[in-house]
């Protein structure tokens, strides 16, 4: 029982202290604390803002808690920078890739239209794609001639468009976790190379975090066994904060594209900017670099899209 004579401020430090542990070091016990993880970023802001109200005030106990909580999740927000891919100067031969999640309920065709028009890019990964948003982008079909799957297919909301000629192109079924992954062979200046669009289930529950962790691994085994370059997109419906992830980054020989400060909030675009997360990624192998990285905009979906420019170095 907290004695009366406990400040607010000290209840507060004790609680972001216990928040702070259990998001760094029991993210698998608890689903809760995986998404506690998901939001390091805001973590450290508030951590900060937090520590310095507590040293006005004088407060020394909640002061050192909150002091060494915010180093805690400090530490570990820097770790998004591990496992970078290489940074290189604009190129003529740069590759423009984007993932969209257009949100199966987005009705805003147009929008998703413009978007992907002023961004050019030369492939193109969505995912929640449903079929009349499918029969809006025909308009789009002339500055793409590959695509996949073709015209009156659907696999379940995967669509993929490409300037790059496809050599193939396959949906991979993993039954164990109910999903799969989007594989495509492309045919680049270079030589060959592999493109894996992903989208893993979202943590609403514990089941559904095991099925994305488990997911997680899979792609990751898959990807690893890969001999050409990789290029990975999707939305991962995690961030590089959560421990999952960075085992899929280690396991899989995979590099993050991080290439400013802070991470690529994506989600949600229903709330504030700061409060969003970075659940969409674009990754690669370590045969190919980065030249620059941004976000769009929603464009009706709940997601804004990831646009990465790449080269590959072999």
């Amino acid at each position: 029982m907290i004695k009366k004579h406990c400040s607010l401020l000290s209840v507060l430090a004790v609680l972001y202290g216990c928040i702070t542990i259990v998001s760094v070091y029991a993210q698998p016990l608890y689903f809760l604390f995986d998404l506690f993880a998901e939001f390091r970023t805001q973590l450290v802001l508030f951590g900060a803002i937090f520590a310095c109200v507590c040293l006005l005030q004088k407060k020394c106990v909640a002061s050192i808690i909150a002091v060494m909580a915010v180093a805690l999740n400090t530490y570990d927000f820097v770790k998004i920078y591990d496992n970078q891919a290489t940074h290189v100067a604009p190129q003529q031969n740069a590759l423009r890739v984007m993932h969209f999640n257009v949100y199966a309920y987005n009705t805003d065709y147009a929008a998703v239209q413009a978007e992907i028009e002023r961004n050019n890019p030369d492939v193109l990964f969505m995912v929640e794609a449903t079929t009349p948003l499918q029969d809006q982008l025909k308009a789009i079909n002339e500055q793409y001639p590959y695509r996949f799957p073709k015209m009156g297919e659907n696999w379940n909301q995967f669509l993929f468009f490409s300037k790059v000629p496809i050599v193939s192109a396959k949906i991979v079924r993993f039954p164990k976790v109910g999903n799969r992954l989007l594989h495509v062979v492309l045919q680049g200046d270079k030589g060959v190379f592999n493109f894996i669009g992903v989208h893993t289930p979202s943590p609403t529950n514990a089941t559904r975090m095991r099925d994305r962790d488990r997911h997680l691994g899979i792609i990751a085994n898959y990807v690893a066994n890969l001999k050409e370059p990789v290029l990975l997109a999707g939305d991962h419906n995690t961030t590089p904060f959560v421990r999952a992830f960075r085992d899929y980054i280690a396991h899989s020989g995979l590099r993050n594209t991080q290439m400013q400060l802070l991470p690529y909030f994506s989600w949600s675009c229903d709330l504030p900017a700061f409060l969003r997360i970075p659940i969409d990624q674009v990754l690669v192998s370590p045969d190919i670099a980065v030249v620059d990285k941004k976000i769009g905009n929603c464009a009706g979906s709940d997601h804004l899209p990831i646009i990465a420019d790449v080269v590959i170095t072999r």
